[in-house]
């Protein structure tokens, strides 16, 4: 619910076959802020352009502004 730490992002930060999701990114979905499919598009693009497994919703916010 808090997040992650950052040795579990570093181990899986490259080539990750797992998209994670924290405590933020479920309420933002609760809360109706963002749609679950909408958050998983965001976050499926970022893992194949970076390999990254994490990408909090928070930045994704950030971005669409």
């Amino acid at each position: 619910m808090s997040g992650f730490t950052s040795d579990a992002l570093a181990i899986y930060s490259l080539s990750a076959p797992f998209i994670t999701m924290d405590g933020g990114d479920v309420m933002a979905v609760l809360d109706q802020r963002i749609r679950l499919d909408d958050l998983m598009t965001h976050k499926r693009k970022h893992a194949s352009q970076t390999g990254h497994c994490y990408l909090p919703v928070s930045e994704i916010f950030s971005r669409m502004e």
